[in-house]
């Protein structure tokens, strides 16, 4: 129940920082310069994803306060079937007491008996009323923290519905603000095409030389980063077995709506294509810098700039989208 308390603090706050992009964005005004719509995105971009993350951690945490309801449940079954074995032992006892009673008097009334086998009979049957009191007593305390678990497990319940409103709002923001961004790059495309694509000129070939390139066509340029178009060519010189590479998707709310990742799709994946995989992720590993990498997915294993190795992944149901059958690169914004 506690996970599920502190969950609707946690929402409460991350619904309050969403709050300004719920509603209708503003028109902005065109930008001035190249390097002004660059920064305009790059902020958009970069305040997208915190939302994104507050969206993640809420679902998580819901999760958890479902998780711990369940549980509760559960219990509460046992103890009910607990109470049911209780209730029927009681019974048993109670009728054995009141068949011995009656035995005792019909033997002492016409059969008489010495004083002593009286009182021992006397004594067994104090002591099988007081067993059958301790199970009474047990009953009741049983009976009491059932109901006091079915409490819980109502406010539980009760919390989880509050999170689930707030999450509703909290995905509706992120909706906004996929838009605002989205917007922002329309306008970042619209803004001087010719002068933006010699400043990405110029910056690449500070940043990528040294690399080999081709003109050998392994996907469209459609919606790209120059960036991560020249990036892309790279591989296409590096690994002759790559005929195919993924990249701008429309819709998408992550990198790939942002022109600003790829899918290097692995003949042979699920046998010896498998080393090729392993072989582009490692060399976008031991390259990042000077290729502008945020985080790689392979083989249902993510890893990103910074961390000391893989972190394994949950299973998300096929090859494709256990990443199984490609290599996803996501690029940072601004490179």
């Amino acid at each position: 129940m506690a996970a599920g308390l502190r969950l609707g603090a946690s929402l409460v706050a991350a619904v309050l920082a969403a709050a300004a992009w719920a509603g209708p964005v503003p028109a902005a005004a065109s930008p001035a310069t190249v390097d002004e719509a660059q920064a305009e995105l790059d902020q958009c971009e970069q305040e997208l994803k915190d939302l994104e993350s507050q969206y993640d951690e809420a679902r998580t945490r819901l999760e958890a306060a479902r998780h711990e309801a369940e549980a509760t449940a559960a219990a509460i079954s046992d103890q009910a079937a607990l109470i049911d074995s209780l209730q029927a032992r009681v019974a048993q006892l109670a009728l054995q007491d009141w068949q011995s009673q009656g035995l005792r008097s019909t033997a002492v009334l016409f059969f008489g008996g010495d004083t002593e086998t009286i009182l021992g009979q006397l004594a067994a049957a104090q002591r099988l009323t007081e067993s059958t009191d301790d199970l009474v007593q047990r009953y009741l305390l049983e009976q009491a923290d059932l109901q006091d678990k079915q409490k819980r497990a109502g406010a539980v319940a009760a919390q989880i519905e509050i999170d689930q409103a707030s999450l509703a709002e909290l995905k509706a923001a992120a909706n906004a603000k996929v838009k605002a961004a989205q917007k922002a790059l329309d306008r970042l495309r619209a803004v001087d095409t010719r002068a933006a694509g010699v400043r990405a000129q110029q910056a690449a070939a500070v940043s990528l030389a040294g690399f080999p390139t081709t003109d050998r066509v392994v996907g469209a340029d459609t919606g790209l980063r120059l960036h991560v178009i020249q990036v892309r060519q790279i591989v296409a010189a590096l690994f002759p077995a790559i005929k195919t590479v993924g990249g701008y998707r429309a819709g998408d709310w992550g990198e790939h709506g942002r022109g600003l990742a790829l899918d290097v799709m692995i003949p042979g994946w699920s046998g010896d294509g498998a080393a090729l995989g392993s072989e582009i992720a490692a060399w976008f590993q031991d390259n990042a810098g000077p290729l502008g990498v945020d985080y790689i997915i392979w083989q249902q294993r993510f890893w990103q700039v910074g961390m000391s190795g893989w972190q394994l992944m949950g299973d998300r149901g096929s090859p494709t989208q256990n990443h199984m059958d490609h290599v996803h690169i996501s690029f940072k914004a601004g490179v």
